[in-house]
């Protein structure tokens, strides 16, 4: 697995929490809009104005609730597969640091603070965890190959 795909590989959680976030504003934003005091009445309460949304907008609530829990799972499952992967690192510094920063999502400032070594010293570190992530797992991948 070269650099970049374990980078890309590393981050897909990030990916994926931000469009979590962005989906979850959306359908908040339409909930508020469905509110009572959002919607405005004729004074015929049965007529309904052939402009009238409220079904399409709880509609796509209703799926964007449902897009945002198929995400939330994806999510999890990323968490526990990139989490096992980090564990199988033979560096303790590397692990903390691959951890707090990829799955924990911690900014980097704060991964520095817990493995206690400087913020350029940290990136250093990450970047070797990464290179190391990367061989290992090409190195399974080579060995389940070969296997079969």
């Amino acid at each position: 697995m070269t650099l970049t795909e374990t980078y890309e590989m590393l981050n897909r959680i990030r990916v994926l929490e931000r469009r979590i976030r962005r989906l979850m504003i959306w359908r908040d934003e339409l909930q508020a809009s469905l509110l009572p005091g959002a919607v405005r009445y004729d004074t015929d309460p049965v007529q309904v104005s052939p402009e009238d949304h409220f079904g399409d907008i709880a509609a796509r609530v209703a799926d964007l609730d449902v897009e945002i829990k198929q995400l939330q799972r994806q999510k999890a499952r990323l968490v526990y597969t990139i989490g096992d992967a980090i564990e199988g690192l033979d560096n303790d510094v590397e692990k903390t640091v691959l951890s707090a920063f990829y799955v924990g999502r911690m900014p980097m400032t704060d991964v520095a603070e817990i493995v206690h070594y400087g913020l350029s010293r940290t990136y250093d570190i990450r970047r070797a965890a990464v290179e190391h992530l990367g061989l290992m797992i090409s190195e399974r991948s080579e060995g389940s190959e070969g296997s079969e």
